[in-house]
């Protein structure tokens, strides 16, 4: 769920950024906005991608090791470990390039349109800004819940079984060595039998040899 939303939304805004790095920019713009909105939009784009991807890896690989892992529950604890890691990177990576996205959107403005204008559209991003960040700040203190205070869903009651080998890899184990000992059997088997036909060629020819 976190990954998905994460990414659904880093999506969105990889999208925004690659369109404002097409845009045409005219020859009087000065050099150091230019380069300045360029360099903010292609960031903004870069992490984007960053949360993507680490969200895509942790989505496709995390359930798998958490249930077909060789380590049965350590496996399951491990993958709850990384994912819950990498969901803060992905959640950095997410609201740095949203930043980044708000800095380019400032810029844009100086060059498209005129003095006055730039700085209305300022003043109107920038209220929009303390408004997103006092409500972040505000969702953040109400919902977000410590690494102390987080309750992990490890069972400790069960901890004793956790070293738990692998059924289907013992009783695949104990067939392949009950097989090969089947296999063993039947040679020594036929070697014996060679064996006892050998000696009893002999003891016949022996009393043929004394009839004589």
């Amino acid at each position: 769920m976190t990954f998905n939303t994460m990414a659904t939304q880093s999506a969105l805004i990889a999208g925004f950024a690659y369109g404002g790095l097409t845009i045409e920019i005219e020859e009087g713009v000065h050099g150091l906005l230019s380069f300045s909105y360029l360099s903010t939009t292609a960031l903004s784009m870069g992490f984007s991608l960053l949360a993507i991807t680490i969200a895509t890896f942790c989505t496709m690989f995390g359930p798998g090791l958490a249930l077909r892992g060789p380590e049965g529950p350590i496996s399951m604890h491990k993958s709850i470990e990384v994912l819950q890691k990498q969901s803060k990177v992905t959640f950095y990576f997410f609201m740095i390039s949203l930043v980044f996205f708000l800095i380019s959107s400032f810029l844009v403005v100086w060059i498209y349109y005129p003095g006055i204008i730039a700085v209305i559209v300022n003043v109107v991003l920038v209220y929009c800004l303390v408004m997103f960040g006092r409500n972040g700040v505000q969702i953040w203190k109400k919902l977000y819940v410590t690494d102390v205070e987080a309750v992990t869903g490890q069972f400790t009651d069960f901890s004793a079984y956790e070293q738990m080998p692998d059924l289907d890899r013992v009783n695949r184990a104990e067939e392949e060595k009950l097989q090969s000992q089947g296999l063993i059997e039947e040679r020594q088997g036929a070697a014996q039998a060679e064996t006892g036909a050998f000696d009893f060629g002999i003891v016949n020819a022996i009393k043929r040899a004394f009839n004589r």
